[in-house]
């Protein structure tokens, strides 16, 4: 069987279509390669919506759907290649930032807020764009060809095409989770079960289908398909995975509890390539017949075709119609804890339907405090799912709390994915400046030029005085226009002998200068809770 990771020719022609207004979903968006537009159908009525123009000469080639549906996100494949950012309303391209040599395909992370993409850059880098800014970052990942995202948006997932592995990676640091896992031989299309419980690679050469469990990174299956398989798609229900096999002219059908084939091969014409489904259809590109064909996922049948002009559509390109968009809110109480508190921080994860407000009971959520994760907690009736963290077992700071649902189907439903953040903050107990030092935003006259003896003291919950030098992080000063508080600029780190502990209360002794009579000015004192407190001086 070919390597071959890419297409050979391909051929850019720019028809002029006039465009319509086009809703979030049910959609598929197709790359039409040959044409320069993004080919759209209407997967409720199975009829197609005009098409999406891009600028002459583009050559669509990955497409990604955005969680809400708002966004696709489409490569153009050549040297100089850019990620198409088109908002699904108005059909208008947001942005086309450049992304390197020949990017292949491309998927969004479940908050939306970022976008990974797979390009030929320096031997092959996994190009991350900020979905706000449209920045982007890099980094090497060998010969990258398909790339997902898990559910609850922890991992990504980078299929090597040349090493006949797939990368797992952090979300958040971008680094390799574990080594690399080997699948067959040159993986090339990915897709993840929207329960998060099974990672689909397919083996170009090997005509194979590698079934990954997500929670081991370990090979659970091999399964046998067509020739040269490329893209995959799962349906909402986890039940069956689709497999397109390019030099076959087929699709495969995998039962996913099973892991085997269900059924004979689907004969759908020369070259499938891109393949995804709503739950109740599935289209495939055919690049050699210039068409898309439907699947019926009840008959395994091929129900209707469109004409296209060489479709590729590499990734997900359909968001499920059948998808109900959810909320999920995060309380975190209580917000502030003073160090040395007995009490547990409490975390509550509510998790409700958009459309008409309803709690959803049975939701897995997960957690994490700081990006370590807590055990995942089903919602209970109210919608709601709890945890509690002892509070001493951090340090002073804020700590950021992230809830998350993947996609999953609960009680017959399917629900798309939806995160919240939250956070707490474990600090001091600021008990105050001492004489000579009067706080509370009062003014402090003082004579330019003296020391002042600068004191404070802060406590744990129970009343201990705090003495650990490390509590001070910082000593600042700065001058002020008119006493009115306005910082003209700040000033170099204060004169004086450092800060230490006298037995009862922190005190540094600052130098003041005689030119800053007839100013005002402050001392800041930052503490390693994150907090600055301040006193104001007049200088006489």
């Amino acid at each position: 069987m070919l390597r071959h990771g890419k297409l050979g020719v391909l051929v850019a022609l720019l028809i002029s279509i006039s465009t319509a207004v086009v809703a979030a979903a049910p959609f598929a968006y197709v790359t039409n390669s040959g044409s320069a537009n993004i080919l759209v159908f209407d997967t409720a009525t199975e009829t197609g919506v005009s098409p999406i123009p891009l600028p002459a000469g583009t050559v669509p080639y990955g497409v990604a759907v955005s969680p809400d549906g708002s966004r696709i996100y489409v490569t153009h494949f050549a040297f100089v290649g850019k990620l198409f950012v088109v908002d699904t309303a108005t059909n208008a391209v947001l942005a086309s930032p450049p992304v390197g040599m020949f990017p292949f395909a491309v998927a969004v992370h479940p908050s939306g807020n970022r976008v990974f993409l797979t390009t030929m850059q320096n031997g092959g880098r996994l190009v991350i764009v900020d979905a706000t800014t449209f920045g982007i970052t890099s980094i090497p990942v060998g010969s990258p060809r398909g790339v997902a995202v898990h559910p609850d948006g922890s991992k990504i997932y980078v299929v090597n095409y040349f090493n006949d592995q797939l990368i797992v990676l952090d979300a958040v640091t971008l680094t390799a989770i574990g080594s690399p896992i080997d699948v067959g031989v040159s993986p090339i299309g990915i897709a993840v079960s929207p329960d998060g419980t099974r990672v689909y690679v397919t083996n170009e050469s090997s005509g194979t289908l590698s079934v990954i469990n997500a929670s081991t990174n370990a090979v659970v299956a091999t399964v046998t398909v067509g020739n040269n398989p490329a893209g995959v798609t799962v349906t909402p229900d986890n039940a069956l995975v689709y497999v397109a096999n390019s030099l076959s002219a087929s699709v495969s059908v995998i039962d996913a509890s099973t892991n085997t084939r269900v059924t004979g091969d689907i004969h759908v014409g020369n070259h499938p390539y891109g393949i995804s489904n709503d739950g109740a259809q599935v289209y495939v590109t055919l690049v050699h017949d210039s068409k898309v064909v439907v699947i019926d996922r009840a008959t395994n049948a091929v129900v209707k075709d469109f004409p296209a002009n060489v479709p590729i559509a590499f990734g997900q390109f359909i968001r499920p119609a059948s998808r109900v968009d959810t909320i999920l809110t995060l309380r975190v109480e209580p917000g502030e804890v003073i160090v040395g508190s007995a009490g547990p921080v409490v975390m509550r994860a509510t998790l409700t339907r958009k459309d008409t407000g309803a709690a959803v009971a049975g939701g897995l959520i997960g957690l994490s405090v700081d990006n370590a994760a807590l055990s995942s907690v089903a919602t209970d009736g109210s919608g709601t799912a709890s945890w509690s963290a002892n509070t001493s077992s951090f340090a002073v700071g804020v700590h950021q709390v992230r809830a998350q649902f993947a996609e999953s189907v609960v009680a017959g439903t399917n629900f798309a994915a939806s995160g919240a953040t939250g956070s707490f903050h474990i600090g001091y107990h600021w008990n105050g400046w001492r004489p000579p030092v009067a706080g509370g935003g009062e003014l402090n006259a003082v004579n330019a030029g003296s020391t002042i003896p600068m004191k404070w003291v802060i406590r744990d919950a129970n009343s201990n005085v705090i003495d650990l030098l490390r509590a001070v992080t910082g000593i600042q000063t700065a001058l002020f226009q008119d006493c009115a508080g306005e910082v003209v600029r700040e000033l170099p780190p204060a004169a004086g002998a450092g800060v230490y502990f006298n037995g009862q209360h922190f005190q540094f002794n600052w130098k003041t200068e005689k030119q800053w009579a007839g100013q005002c000015g402050a001392f800041l004192v930052t503490l390693n809770d994150g907090t600055t407190h301040m006193a104001k001086f007049q200088f006489r």
